[in-house]
């Protein structure tokens, strides 16, 4: 049996492992995918302490290897349900069973389309949610980053390095992201802010060909462009597991998802701002770099 398993292998879940093994516990991780989670997308992170200038990947990477360093079992294996045992859970996969003391639900992200009508179509042809991966296909073109947070500043960034003009559109009138990466997409000639605006149609043939922003007079903008990345902050991914549901930022209370109580069984979330509690916080600002996850061994250890 093993004292933790984790669910996730992102900054969250291996933040965990780290935490737990230092203390002594055996740890299994379950990761459906790749480690790293949404961070591995993201360029340069210029904001960590001690690591100055550093990829996403180069981030998750360093990260990963410090688990397993300090003896975290890492399976790449997608959880399907925990069934509670009482003092014991039990976490099926497609490949088997795995009884824990205790299971930490760390799923992350994942990404947030903007809901405007044939946008499903569309991804891959001329709509992507990354701008590291699929950012060389516009090499010399005209896009559209949507977003106001962290990761559209970086994504409009990283696009006007490679693009002919960048539109960065925003539905309000200033950009919650960091000032210092704002100030250096307006330095930039190919970039052009649309505030106060929202995108309210796609118009394609095979591919998309232009996209309709409207702002809030009413009046409507049509942008010709070669691809669309939506920049929203990633939406909580919210994993159905038998004894409930779980988001990675905050623990929920509302009926038919994980509560509080449920002995065993933890969420990774982020730290609810002063004055708000965790079932009703909601934490708009994209940061870079993981969870707080060390608080959560307290109850643990």
């Amino acid at each position: 049996m093993t004292d933790i398993i984790i669910i996730g292998a992102g900054p969250a879940g291996l933040t965990a492992a780290i935490y737990a093994r230092r203390a002594s516990k055996s740890v299994l991780v379950l990761e459906a995918m790749s480690y790293g989670g949404q961070i591995i997308n993201t360029p340069h992170i210029e904001n960590y302490p001690v690591a100055a200038h550093i990829s996403g990947f180069d981030f998750a990477t360093k990260v990963y290897e410090q688990a397993k360093a300090l003896g975290a079992e890492i399976k790449f294996q997608k959880a399907l349900e925990i069934r509670d045992n009482g003092d014991t859970k039990t976490v099926v996969t497609a490949k088997g069973e795995y009884e824990a003391k205790a299971v930490i639900i760390a799923t992350g992200s994942k990404n947030r389309p903007l809901g405007v009508d044939g946008e499903k179509k569309l991804v891959g042809r001329g709509i992507s949610y990354c701008a590291t991966c699929d950012g060389a296909f516009f090499r010399g073109k005209t896009v559209a980053v949507v977003g106001g947070g962290n990761t559209a500043l970086e994504d409009a960034l990283y696009m006007a390095d490679i693009a002919e003009k960048v539109y960065l559109i925003h539905r309000r009138d200033a950009f919650r992201g960091e000032e210092a990466t704002a100030e250096k997409l307006q330095a930039r000639g190919n970039v052009e802010f649309v505030l106060n605006s929202q995108v309210t149609k796609l118009n394609a043939d095979k591919r998309l060909q232009s996209i309709e922003v409207t702002d809030k007079q009413g009046n409507v903008r049509t942008l010709e462009v070669s691809g669309r990345r939506p920049g929203c902050s990633p939406a909580r991914r919210r994993r159905r597991f038998r004894h409930g549901r779980c988001g990675r930022r905050r623990l929920c209370g509302r009926g038919g998802e994980l509560p509080h109580q449920n002995k065993g069984h933890f969420c990774g979330r982020r730290q609810p701002r002063q004055g708000r509690s965790p079932a009703c916080h909601r934490d708009r600002r994209r940061r870079r770099g993981g969870n707080r996850s060390g608080a959560l061994y307290q109850q643990l250890i």
